[in-house]
């Protein structure tokens, strides 16, 4: 009589762990996953920072050319007076002469109506060394004519450093006119430097009626 012995299914298990080969393949794979997330991650802060630094620009920029149209605040006695293009009585191109007709710095007389101010009070914008700059002759004034007269870019402050005014023009925007300008064309191109050697330009072109027409 024959018996048949009934083998058990026994499963078994590699008990041995990783080979030095798969080890070193993951090792390899982690490697190239990770220097390429940091390699990401580098270059998308470098963007961040470029934009962050064009966005300042462009802001800082418009702001100035606010400042040239509007003014600059006059603390006088009995009020605070805007000196600007856009309120001026009369203005006197002044400066270095650039792009034919056009001048580098420009002098604001005092505003139609102005109360304290007098008519032999002004305020010259004028650009210098990378920067656009303001003088005032204000009698009666408490306003500072000799500190923070920096209008762009700010010097005080540290973050702009990197930004230079490479042309600030004014000129006529009637130029037909002789004696009476009622219009004045106003260019300004600014630059921020992203890396070495490496900068982003801004232009703006505008024209900007005085006070008294």
């Amino acid at each position: 009589m024959t018996i048949l012995k009934r083998k058990k299914n026994v499963k078994t298990f590699n008990d041995k762990g990783f080979t030095l080969v798969e080890l070193v393949s993951v090792l390899a794979i982690m490697t190239v996953v990770f220097v390429g997330a940091t390699l990401t991650i580098s270059t998308f802060l470098l963007k961040y920072q470029e934009l962050q630094k064009v966005s300042r620009l462009q802001t800082e920029a418009f702001r100035a050319m606010q400042v040239l149209k509007h003014g600059i605040k006059v603390n006088m006695p009995t009020e605070v007076q805007l000196m600007g293009i856009g309120n001026a009585n009369s203005i006197e191109f002044t400066g270095n002469y650039a792009e034919g007709i056009a001048r580098t710095g420009i002098i604001i007389k005092p505003p139609a109506n102005s109360g304290d101010l007098s008519v032999n009070d002004e305020i010259k914008f004028y650009l210098d060394d990378g920067f656009i700059r303001y003088t005032q002759n204000v009698y009666g004034s408490s306003t500072s004519s000799n500190r923070d007269n920096y209008i762009f870019p700010d010097k005080v402050k540290r973050k702009n450093q990197d930004i230079e005014v490479t042309k600030l023009l004014f000129s006529p925007g009637n130029p037909f006119a002789t004696t009476v300008f009622k219009i004045v064309k106003v260019e300004l191109e600014a630059r921020v430097e992203l890396f070495e050697d490496k900068y982003h330009y801004v232009n703006y072109e505008t024209y900007m009626a005085i006070g008294k027409m």
